[in-house]
């Protein structure tokens, strides 16, 4: 910019320089694959995980911004060899996000500068509850084409946008991929990974007994806090959750490190997420597997009064009366009383697999897939202050199969 008088007996002249905003133009350079792209929940409400599986190898950053701005901050993307050769997975960590904006970001190679496109996701408010998407297991690979349950996937995570446009975040029941082969459990992961919803909310994920394939499970994702065991937990807004891993046998350690993450959270609600499902309907419920869980947990869970759990596994439907231990109060919603704890155990998510009722009504249950009906599930759960809610739909139209709601 130059400023010029063009007489001599002119007065001064000034240019006022009061902003400066500078719309970032980048080369026009290949474009990165950014299909093995997901997010994950931060530690924090001001931090997100971004964790990308590739078969590409060599340095890469995240570049990120709030998208009312112009100034793009980066963070270097550790690598990570995954158990497969070939295959390598970046993780970072994005802090200090400022709550309730929009990001924008994207992944750029350091070296010749080519970037994916820009994807964009959003923190939540503060102080505004919680709300969140919950699916029991993908099991991506256990119907009749890896193809066809990845665009079922898509399909539940489109209506899952559309019933909760605001969720913070999904959790996934555990079991994202089916097969025990390396090299098709990996495809299966890249068809879990490929949604764009996975892009813009972060994922939750348990671990599943579909999910132990040499490592693979630990290697590719990055959980949220200290993981220990494929245990982890985080925070947001007054509500813990914490994932426990049902494969271990480590019950004992497993309640510790509950009472660890209760006490360095001090919540409102508490939520437990877990593959294995300790009240079912199907199949698998009086499994030796399943009584040794339910022996060890449903008394500790209300001694910790956990509010809710969350499972998979037998890919049927089903919702317990509340639970004071090993007792059903015969209350199905309403008022919550200390130390009473609901179970919710998810179908599929995808419909590669389903289990058949077993014959009777068990006890403990409230609310079944009674019919069977073989339809992908999605639940919208919305907690704020003293209530908690839980709506669950169909995916194929979007009706409303259950509908509960607690209260404190």
């Amino acid at each position: 910019v130059e400023v010029h008088q063009i007489h001599e007996d002119s007065s001064d002249v000034y240019f006022d320089f009061k902003e400066f905003k500078g719309t970032p133009e980048w080369n026009e350079v290949e474009t990165l694959d950014a299909d093995g792209l997901i997010l994950q929940p931060g530690d924090t409400n001001n931090q997100m995980l971004v964790n990308w599986l590739t078969p590409q190898k060599g340095g890469y950053n995240v570049q990120y911004c709030r998208k009312v701005d112009d100034f793009y901050n980066y963070t270097e993307l550790e690598m990570e060899r995954v158990e497969i050769e070939g295959q390598y997975c970046y993780k970072a960590r994005l802090s200090n996000l400022r709550a309730g904006e929009t990001y924008s970001y994207r992944l750029c190679n350091r070296k010749n500068g080519a970037h994916s496109e820009v994807f964009n996701f959003t923190t939540a408010k503060q102080g505004e509850g919680v709300k969140f998407l919950f699916v029991g297991d993908p099991q991506i690979g256990a119907g009749e084409s890896v193809q066809q349950d990845g665009e079922a996937w898509k399909r539940t995570l489109e209506v899952g946008k559309h019933i909760l446009p605001n969720a913070e975040f999904l959790i996934s029941a555990g079991d994202q991929s089916d097969s025990s082969k390396t090299d098709i459990a990996i495809e299966e992961y890249y068809e879990f990974r490929s949604p764009d919803e996975l892009k813009n909310i972060p994922v939750a994920v348990n671990k599943g007994n579909h999910d132990t394939v040499k490592e693979i499970y630990e290697e590719q994702f990055m959980p949220p806090g200290v993981w220990d065991d494929a245990n982890y937990y985080f925070a947001r807004d007054g509500v813990l959750f914490f994932a426990l891993n049902s494969n271990s046998g480590s019950y004992a350690t497993q309640i510790e490190y509950l009472k660890k993450a209760i006490q360095n959270t001090n919540p409102e609600w508490i939520i437990v997420t877990m593959h294995y499902s300790m009240f079912s309907a199907g199949p698998h419920s009086d499994e030796e597997k399943i009584l040794n869980l339910r022996k060890v947990y449903n008394e500790a869970f209300s001694e910790l009064d956990v509010d809710l759990v969350l499972s998979g596994h037998d890919h049927l439907y089903a919702r317990t009366y509340l639970m004071k231990g090993m007792k059903s109060t015969g209350n199905a919603s309403g008022l919550k009383k200390q130390g009473e704890t609901l179970y919710l155990s998810g179908t599929s998510s995808t419909g590669s697999k389903f289990y058949e009722k077993e014959s009777g009504k068990k006890g403990y249950i409230a609310f079944y897939d009674g019919e069977t009906e073989k339809t992908p599930l999605i639940s919208a759960i919305t907690i704020q202050g003293k209530t908690l809610t839980i709506k669950t739909v169909r995916t194929t139209d979007m009706s409303v199969f259950d509908e509960i709601t607690i209260r404190k």
